[in-house]
This record gives structure tokens, sequence and C-alpha cells, in this order.
């Protein structure tokens, strides 16, 4: 409150909080929760926890939680015409969770997944073909390569675009996906356009990288933000490959 992070939503948790590691190895990416803390489901928000003065917000990001608790949520808030619903996943998309990550997207307009979490047949050589049949809400389809950048996926538009790595040294990259995707939210819906989400969601994440846990963003205001975003962002430019790649003018930043 100090330091004006709004708290509200938050339900009070008795006794031990939850602590789970994320593993990431060359074959994907693993969850190991510490004995006797609470389950996932136990910590994550439900449609209750959702402050009544949070229902006008134009732009929602559901964090990593249980996909049941995702699709609970993403059901509520596409009820309400003019939401723009943001999914980062807990668990990873495959053929075991395929059917059921489809119903949650359907409710979804942008999915922004590690490359660890995802296993579909056809992502990295035919990503539109890939995301084929995941509804007709469902506008863009983020996959973070980390240190690599990563690539954009635009369904309605057809079209696909790879950002840059960071050019900032990295201090901790934790929590760099979720400034990514929040990013983007806020871009989309202040420029309307790829670009300006792009742009923003780059310069968030490299807020985020820059410095360890939350204290970047917690060092920084509005104005120094809207400086960054001023002095560069990202272009997009065609590839050989016939889709675009958004190139890093300055301030940009790697998300996973």
């Amino acid at each position: 409150a100090r330091r004006s992070i709004d708290l509200r939503g938050l339900r009070s948790l008795e006794g031990p909080g939850a602590h789970s590691w994320l593993l990431y190895e060359p074959r994907g990416r693993r969850v190991v929760s510490r004995l006797g803390t609470p389950r996932h489901e136990d910590v994550s928000p439900g449609i209750e926890d959702i402050p009544a003065e949070y229902q006008g917000a134009r732009a929602w990001l559901l964090g990593p939680m249980p996909i049941e608790r995702q699709l609970d949520l993403t059901r509520h808030l596409a009820s309400c015409a003019g939401r723009f619903v943001v999914v980062d996943p807990h668990v990873p998309l495959g053929a075991p969770t395929l059917d059921r990550w489809r119903e949650v997207l359907t409710h979804a307009d942008a999915f922004f997944v590690s490359h660890e979490e995802l296993d579909l047949p056809g992502a990295d050589t035919d990503p539109l073909g890939a995301f084929a049949a995941f509804g007709e809400r469902l506008r863009f389809v983020g996959v973070k390569r980390a240190a690599r950048g990563g690539t954009l996926i635009d369904r309605l538009e057809k079209k696909v675009m790879d950002w840059a790595p960071a050019s900032e040294p990295v201090v901790d990259a934790t929590g760099a996906g979720d400034a990514f995707a929040a990013g983007f939210a806020a871009g989309w819906l202040l420029s309307g356009g790829v670009e300006g989400a792009l742009d923003r969601a780059r310069i968030s994440a490299a807020i985020a990288i820059e410095n360890w846990g939350a204290h970047g963003f917690m060092g920084i205001s509005p104005e120094m933000a809207a400086l960054r975003l001023a002095g560069g962002g990202v272009s997009a430019t065609p590839t050989r490959r016939g889709t675009r790649t958004a190139e890093p003018r300055r301030g940009s930043g790697a998300a996973r």
C-alpha cells in the first residue's frame, strides 16, 4: 500500500504460503511443490475474489493457475463485451491438455506461452496452422523464447511476427513474461495496433529484467516509462520466410 500497489482482491491465507519450483529442462518444464504447503488451487483467485471496482476494467491478465480455475475465470470475463482477456498458462499445452485448452482459449483474446510449455505439432513450422482450431475469439498467440526473443501469431490477420531478444543485461528474468503480457494488453488498448502493443510489451519486460524481483517497477514512474517508450520500441520488417519480425530500436526486453 505504501508503494501505491492495489491489494484489493487478495485473500487472507492462514498458515504457510505456497512454495513451488519451476524446473526448465531441455524436454519441457516441471513444477515441484514443497511438501506441507497449500495447493495451487488454494492460492489462486476465483470469481468471488474479483472486487466490484474491477468489473469495468478493459484488460485482464490471468496469471498461471490451475486450468480449471482459468476456465471459470475466462468464461466469466468473456460474458461482458469489450474486455481484452489474456491468459498465461500454468498447465502446458500438449496432447493430454489440448481439448481443455481449446475450451479455455475460446473465451480469451490472447495467449502467451513459453516454448517449454508448448508441445503442439507444427507450432514451429506452421504456427498459423497449429493454432487454427482454437475458436474465433482468440486473436493473438505469443510464444516466448527467453533469450531468443519470441513469436507473435496474429490469427485474424494471418500474420506471424518475431520479436528480437533483449539488448539489456539480464539481472533477474523472473516476472518478465507477466510484464510482457501485461504490457502487450495495455499497448493494444492504448494504440489499437500490433506494433504499439509490442513496443509497450518489450519496454515493460525490459524494466522487469533490469532489477531483482519487482524492484524495477518500484523505482520507475509513469513519466519515466513514457520516456523510455518515446525513446524507442520495435519496428516490424519482413523476414525471408514471408512473415514479419520485430526489430529493437532501444529499450527492448526478453520474456520467458
